[in-house]
């Protein structure tokens, strides 16, 4: 097998081939590939090794031994696509994906190494989960830290050998290419141990030290964590798996508030629906009216409900922050002062989500058409 990347795909199609960890919005089944691996969505008749969507109520994907249960990384697809065959098929010519992550790139990586992948299953499926949902890195087990390690060096090693962050650069196909080719393959030889620590990691593991206070709301799938600085996304989210709503709140009246990635994805364990943030920031906004001194020089802004993790902030009127600074942790980021006070915005975020989600439907993946007419029905 070998990697082809997706601008080359159309031939490649024709030709089977096993994409991974891409969104398939617009592709028609004629077009296909030979394979989905993949937590996003693709159309009805697509072939892929696990349907979460089609499971019944209350259950959930049997996983192969070491992969994680949930969140559900398209890593973990291919993992436990892997353990289910005897070898890769030899039609199965070529692995794509559209998009570099660490996903994406260890899954990719998986196809073309499927006998190193199965070795390092755990350590993989950590990895995975910890890259794109955030989640784990308190895992105190001897294969947690070293995902926690193997997540942060593959971001280090995209921000400087590869030119560039997340959503910056333009350049995913080289990132994944460098990344499967080269990289990866220097860090699972025959030592087992060649992960390197990263001043990241570092970061990480002493932000996971320092005092915080998490409660959760489990009616609305929200936590609030409060916390004194900023810090690393990896420890921001540590022990909330079970939550899909972050609320963090820092000294100095810093809010932000996001819809995790758990709620974008096919996921091996049913989410809430994604609520709009736009009516919120407009609740926000006027109590920032109400509690400053003088007229606020920002405004809380939003993305949209279909962004991959729509984040609330307080932003300056005349520039927001971009997509891959948003992206990045809030330890690399401005976080403006609010005029609001920390309880009154607690209760307020609260109550908002409480009206809007207590008492709604869950499922395994919102198809967008789903999530606008959830939206459209709801009184906000």
């Amino acid at each position: 097998m070998r990697f082809v990347p997706w601008p080359a795909v159309g031939e490649a199609f024709r030709k089977g081939c096993v994409v991974v960890d891409a969104l398939g919005r617009g592709q028609r089944r004629r077009e296909g590939p030979a394979l989905v691996l993949s937590h996003h969505y693709w159309p009805a008749g697509t072939p892929r090794h696990v349907e979460l969507r089609a499971a019944p109520p209350g259950s959930r994907p049997t996983p192969a031994p070491q992969i994680s249960e949930f969140p559900w990384s398209s890593t973990d697809e291919v993992l436990a696509w892997l353990s289910s065959v005897r070898g890769i098929p030899a039609e199965l010519e070529c692995v794509t994906a559209d998009h570099y992550d660490i996903d994406s790139a260890l899954g990719v990586w998986a196809c073309l190494q499927p006998e190193a992948a199965v070795k390092h299953t755990a350590l993989l499926s950590k990895a995975s989960v910890i890259g794109d949902f955030r989640h784990g890195a308190d895992d105190t087990s001897e294969t947690g830290n070293r995902a926690l390690r193997l997540a942060c060096y593959m971001n280090e090693v995209e921000r400087t050998a590869l030119g560039s962050r997340p959503f910056e650069g333009g350049n995913d196909g080289e990132k994944l290419r460098a990344m499967v080719a080269e990289v990866l393959p220097a860090l699972f030889g025959d030592d087992a141990d060649r992960i390197p620590e990263t001043d990241e990691y570092t970061a990480v593991t002493a932000a996971l030290e320092t005092p915080r206070v998490v409660t959760k709301y489990s009616e609305c799938g929200l936590c609030v964590v409060r916390r004194e600085t900023p810090c690393h996304y990896y420890a921001l989210f540590a022990g909330t798996a079970d939550s899909d709503i972050m609320v963090a709140m820092y000294a100095g009246n810093r809010y932000e508030v996001e819809h995790k990635y758990t709620s974008f994805v096919r996921s091996a364990r049913p989410t809430l629906p994604r609520v709009s943030l736009g009516p919120l920031a407009a609740a926000l906004n006027a109590l920032e009216r109400r509690w400053a001194d003088a007229e606020p020089d920002h405004a809380w802004r939003c993305d949209s409900v279909t962004d991959t993790g729509p984040l609330l902030r307080l932003d300056a009127k005349r520039q927001r922050v971009g997509k891959a600074s948003r992206y990045d942790s809030p330890a690399k980021r401005i976080i403006h002062a609010s005029a609001i006070p920390p309880d009154v915005f607690q209760e307020t975020v609260v109550a908002f989500f409480r009206k809007h989600l207590q008492g709604q439907p869950t499922s395994r993946y919102f198809h967008l058409h789903e999530l606008r007419e959830i939206n459209n029905a709801l009184d906000i």
